[in-house]
């Protein structure tokens, strides 16, 4: 066994923070101070070989200790920190190569208002694979414990189990395509929230060209998974494309999908039909339509129908001046629902939430506890600190949190909800929408776009909302070297929810001048909500960062944001965040300190905190 001289680093870290809140005549101060001391060793070694055992080791080894305070009291902790990470490949050469993986992390997580949480991940498992490019395989296995452990005494620790096995293959049928089969199982364990689950899950694919020069393919794909646990959860869904290129500017395509869901006593099937092209006629003008119609069965006995078509034309013509973009489409749909009056529900429902603007759910009558919200790989939000529920002539909305959110203004999130269906009804959506748009060559692209939606639902019901819609947007914007402007108009007379908005933006980037690199923002917005839902809302936001390399070993950074929102419904908040951070690098030494300060000033209160954190390592 060779092994080669560890190499590594030896260092501490200060982390101190001070938090103060002021809401309705009461105070609350927090207070903590965490110090970590850390030696981590890094090597790589073989048994015999590397092409038979190849080893990689990386282990930090270290301790930590805090001391808090929360209003009257206060208190102190140790702690001890283990971290590795171990991997060892076996026969990677060979045709079946073997890796197996130990890991251990051990994180401090800051929070605010009560002491800080110890979080710890062990992970272990390993991957087996076939190199074989006719028929490759590898199976999969991981399991990972998460315990998370305040420091307050006598606070019960969180743990939290999960495990995987996988399995997938591919082989090549030769000219009748090639197909793809994946198992997983998986389980997870909760002690806090009692809940315990297993989920297996098979996916089938299968592609095939149905020529030599691939101008037509088959797409055939089949998943089932199955969740037994506090929830039941059941899922099959099966779906085939057909996609024809006829010619060089003419391809269509023909899709067809079936799924049946099952959550705890509900049961859904739905099946799907679309049937599509898309031509192109010479570079300028391009043309899709699509034809669709699906069917929604419920256990309850409620059927939903849906038939419709889209039509869209966009053009694109280089001129004198730079570049003119015109498009128009056009979308009609239907919906029949039958049945009686029913709890129904809708899973992963796409939506791109704001901060200045609430954005509406798609189904009315929501029962609000049973609203979930995720980001697209499935990690979940947190009402209040990340979003906000609004109900708004009996529809519901979302909108970002103001302050210290996980979502990021215009990210994608899935919703998950259920609501009450009401009985027989029709509802038929017209939706177009027009837009021209023209960049000039000195950098300036004004822009104009209508859209108009009309719904009839038949017959009308009491608390029902009819979502008619027309919007009509006018903007701009100049490009002025670094410096970006725009304006934009917007006037909405959304039956829910009308309004008008106006939005000034500003952007300026300095490349590396001197060493400095810097980034201004600021922009104000002014919405104007009609009835029945009148308010004002008048929004500002300024933001700056500036990162300046003194030498090759000292970077500087500095940040700020301001951002203050005047509600006529809410009254006025604000907030301030202002950062400064330092690294340095002297031969085998590195220091780092950063220190941060938040203000906010809500309806309901009064909220800062000041942070710092130093820390020194010295390499070997």
């Amino acid at each position: 066994m060779k092994v080669k001289k560890p190499s590594g680093s030896i260092g501490a870290t200060y982390q101190t923070a001070r938090e103060k809140s002021q809401s309705a005549g009461n105070e609350l101060e927090a207070a903590s101070t965490v110090v970590s001391e850390f030696l981590d060793l890094k090597t790589t070694g073989a048994i015999l070989h590397p092409n038979f055992v190849e080893l990689a080791a990386d282990c930090r080894i270290g301790a930590s200790q805090e001391k808090y305070k929360e209003g009257d009291t206060s208190g102190s902790s140790r702690g001890s920190l283990m971290e590795y990470d171990l991997t060892a490949d076996i026969l990677k050469e060979k045709r079946f190569p073997l890796r197996l993986h130990a890991s251990r992390s051990d994180q401090v997580v800051p929070r605010r208002f009560t002491s800080s949480l110890h979080v710890s991940r062990t992970r272990h498992g390993f991957t087996l694979r076939k190199a074989d490019r006719r028929t490759p395989m590898r199976l999969t296995f991981d399991r990972e414990q998460v315990v998370e452990q305040a420091a307050t005494e006598g606070a019960e620790s969180s743990t939290a189990e999960r495990s995987s096995l996988a399995y997938d293959v591919a082989t090549s049928l030769g000219r009748a395509g090639r197909v793809s089969l994946g198992y997983i199982h998986s389980e997870t364990r909760a002690n806090l929230l009692e809940d315990s689950s297993a989920k297996d899950e098979i996916q089938i694919r299968h592609n095939v060209s149905l020529d030599d020069e691939r101008r037509g393919r088959l797409t055939s794909s089949l998943r089932y998974s199955d969740r037994r646990g506090n929830t039941s959860l059941s899922d099959l869904d099966l779906g085939t494309q057909l996609k024809l290129q006829h010619t060089d500017n003419l391809s269509t395509t023909y899709d067809f999908s079936y799924k049946d869901r099952q959550r705890d006593q509900l049961a859904q099937q739905l099946w799907n039909a679309r049937v599509g092209f898309t031509h192109k006629l010479y570079r300028s003008l391009k043309t899709t339509g699509r034809i669709r119609t699906s069917q929604d069965r419920y256990s309850t006995g409620r059927t939903t129908g849906r038939r419709g078509g889209a039509l869209s034309v966009n053009y694109q013509k280089l001129n004198s001046l730079g570049t003119l973009f015109l498009g128009c489409s056009a979308d009609y749909d239907i919906r029949d629902d039958k049945g009686t009056a029913s709890t129904l529900f809708v899973v992963d429902e796409s939506h791109h939430l704001s901060s200045l603007q609430e954005t509406f759910l798609v189904e009315q009558n929501i029962i609000q506890n049973t609203i979930s919200v995720t980001d697209p790989s499935g990690s979940p939000h947190d009402e209040i600190t990340d979003y906000i529920v609004i109900e708004i002539a009996g529809r519901t909305t979302l909108r970002i949190a103001p302050f210290g959110s996980g979502i990021n203004e215009g990210d994608e999130v899935r919703v998950s909800y259920q609501y009450t269906s009401p009985g027989n009804q029709r509802q038929a959506t017209n939706t177009y929408t027009c837009y021209i748009r023209h960049a000039f060559s000195f950098g300036l692209t004004p822009y104009i776009r209508h859209t108009r939606r009309d719904v009839t639902i038949t017959p009308s019901l009491p608390g029902v909302v009819e979502s008619d819609e027309r919007t009509t947007t006018i903007g701009a914007k100049q490009r002025l070297g670094r410096l970006t402007l725009s304006a934009e108009r917007r006037d909405s007379d959304l039956a829910t929810s009308p309004y008008r908005s106006t939005r000034y933006t500003a952007a300026y980037y300095a490349g590396r001048r001197r060493g400095v690199r810097l980034n201004l923002s600021a922009d104000y917005s002014d919405y104007e909500y009609f009835p029945p839902n009148r308010r004002e809302t008048r929004v500002y936001n300024m933001r700056a960062t500036i990162k300046q390399t003194v030498t090759k070993t000292l970077n500087l950074t500095y940040a700020a944001g301001y951002r203050k929102e005047e509600s006529s419904d809410a009254g006025p908040t604000s907030s301030i965040v202002g950062r400064a951070g330092l690294t340095w690098a002297f031969r085998t030494f590195r220091f780092a300190a950063n220190v941060e300060h938040s203000r906010g000033n809500y309806s309901s209160g009064k909220v800062q905190r000041t942070s710092l954190t130093v820390g020194l390592e010295r390499r070997f």
